[in-house]
């Protein structure tokens, strides 16, 4: 074999063995396309980030589109009934659009690349509420803003439909279920416990750093919403709790959450995993961790927030109802109209 067809060793002063990098300098280099894009959504808010709050949602499979736009329309509507927020027309009018069925997919398309185009010309920073893709199939997160309180709106969805008794009325088709965060935060290092602290503090006595417990936040009336949390009693002496984490393309393990939650709330209150007076619920997706406190005997009775059972419950009982409160048919006009029957058919007794 030729000798110059071998390979040579590298040149003095080159790096390594002559094998390439299969990770990409370890991810710390990013070209300019990668660094802009990043600005770019951080920009339009397209992005979770620490302190954000919100709403998580789930949806039917392959209906993403169309879930976002009837929750986007329905955060809408009740934003401006509840708190008097005026939605964006455009977003407003596209999400009314989007939500309509269709079977021009062509059109769909053309309308939704026209709709991005429009929409990424804007900073979508400013808005109360405001869609954010995960990346994850069936799942998207709805950032809030003030006034609006992630777990008092998720009550405020649920009461409704618990109300919708005709299916067809349905305000939100294709969502499964809804997990109200108060706050995210990072659930790197000691994030899970910075987010908990917050986030507990107003309904639990803590353990702080120092080993002495904490007495609960004291809400003013300027800090309640427009609709409560509902059951959020900050002068409860002790309350009996339970811990129900979700993890999301995390490394994170549920019992290591669970623990490192549990460690920080005070000795008064007890766990209590069938009957709580309290929830903490937990959401840890990628390097974000957000929670919320959220009324036990509420949430059950809400379905865990699972608006597609609540709706079909709705359904069911009011079906239930409307069987039972229809009178009886007479058996005294049923004899007759039999005995006229019997008669022009000439049949005899």
């Amino acid at each position: 074999m030729n000798d110059k067809k071998r390979k040579q060793p590298p040149s003095e002063g080159s790096k390594g063995d002559g094998k390439k990098s299969k990770r990409g300098n370890e991810g710390k280099w990013q070209t300019s396309h990668q660094r802009n894009n990043v600005a770019q959504r951080l920009e339009l808010g397209t992005t979770i980030e620490s302190g954000d709050a919100g709403i998580w949602v789930t949806c039917q499979r392959g209906l993403e589109k169309k879930a976002i736009s009837e929750m986007t329309l329905l955060c809408d509507e009740l934003g401006e009934s509840s708190y008097g927020i005026k939605p964006p027309a455009q977003l407003a009018e596209k999400a009314a659009l989007d939500a309509q069925d269709t079977n021009d997919i062509a059109a769909s398309i053309e309308d939704e690349l026209a709709g991005l185009k429009q929409d990424n010309k804007r900073p979508k920073t400013d808005h109360t509420f405001l869609p954010v893709h995960s990346g994850i199939e069936c799942v998207f997160f709805m950032k809030t803003r003030p006034p609006v309180e992630p777990v008092a709106f998720v009550n405020k969805i649920c009461d409704d439909a618990e109300t919708c008794t005709q299916m067809s009325e349905r305000k939100l088709r294709h969502i499964n279920r809804l997990t109200p965060v108060t706050l995210i935060g990072k659930s790197l290092d000691n994030g899970i416990e910075k987010v908990a602290r917050e986030v507990l503090s107003p309904s639990f006595e803590l353990r702080p750093e120092n080993g002495t417990e904490s007495t609960p936040k004291t809400e003013t009336k300027a800090d309640i919403p427009a609709y409560t949390s509902i059951g959020s009693d900050t002068n409860a002496i002790s309350s009996k709790y339970a811990i129900r984490p979700n993890i999301r393309a995390s490394s994170v393990k549920r019992d290591e959450v669970i623990n490192r939650v549990a460690a920080l709330v005070g000795s008064k209150h007890t766990v209590n995993l069938t009957s709580p007076d309290k929830v903490i619920l937990i959401e840890v997706f990628k390097n974000f961790c957000g929670m919320s406190v959220v009324d036990g005997p509420r949430w059950e009775t809400l379905r865990k927030y699972n608006v597609n059972e609540l709706y079909k419950q709705a359904s069911t009982n009011s079906e239930k109802k409307k069987s039972e409160t229809e009178p009886e048919p007479d058996t005294a006009v049923l004899a007759l109209a039999q005995g006229k029957a019997d008669k022009t058919t000439g049949v005899q007794a």
